[in-house]
């Protein structure tokens, strides 16, 4: 049975992706890159907290180990697309990049808003797992004697949408998340 064709679009995609990304380089001449590693297994997913009420009656989240996270009683399952480690000496970075091959033509305001959001999930529970060694759930701070120091996340979408108020609002959402966005179809020329 041959793969439907959003499946066969997407392995293109990151096929190209990969391929770029070795001949090149995403973050500049200056920037080295020590390992890169494609499709990582990130053996369970860290949860991002559980909202907690403080004495000023404010809801916060508080982070805490998880790495059986769940969704519906499935165990979820990924694979971090590209895993790029980067040491300059001082700081050993671990930039995650998670490739998407979305089509945005037909999605309302309110469905592309939910797609971001899914998408930036997906890469918080690839983060939540790589710096869970690095929270200490007790203080609830973040210790630096883990083997990363810190996390950059990219998603990378194969094309920017038609309409560029989609694009903005996209680049946007991402940016408050932290989360940088690269239109492929622009880079990789």
């Amino acid at each position: 049975m041959p793969m439907p064709e959003r499946v066969a679009r997407g392995a293109e995609f990151e096929r190209r992706f990969i391929e770029w990304f070795r001949r090149g380089n995403m973050f500049g001449a200056a920037i080295e890159v020590q390992q890169v590693r494609a499709k990582v297994n990130p053996r369970g997913r860290a949860n991002r907290g559980v909202g907690e009420t403080g004495e000023d009656a404010m809801t916060r989240r508080r982070l805490v180990k998880d790495p059986t996270a769940t969704r519906g009683n499935r165990s979820r399952r990924g694979c971090i697309d590209v895993l790029a480690i980067i040491d300059d000496g001082n700081e050993r970075v671990a930039v995650i990049i998670e490739l998407k091959a979305s089509d945005w033509t037909a999605n309302s305001p309110e469905d592309v808003r939910r797609k971001v959001a899914r998408h930036a999930a997906q890469l918080y529970s690839y983060q939540g797992h790589l710096t869970n060694q690095l929270w200490d759930e007790d203080a609830q701070a973040w210790t630096l004697d883990g083997e990363v120091q810190a996390v950059q996340m990219w998603l990378v979408y194969e094309r920017r949408p038609l309409d560029p108020s989609v694009a903005t609002a996209i680049e946007e959402q991402l940016g408050e998340d932290g989360i940088s966005v690269l239109w492929f179809d622009e880079t990789a020329v």
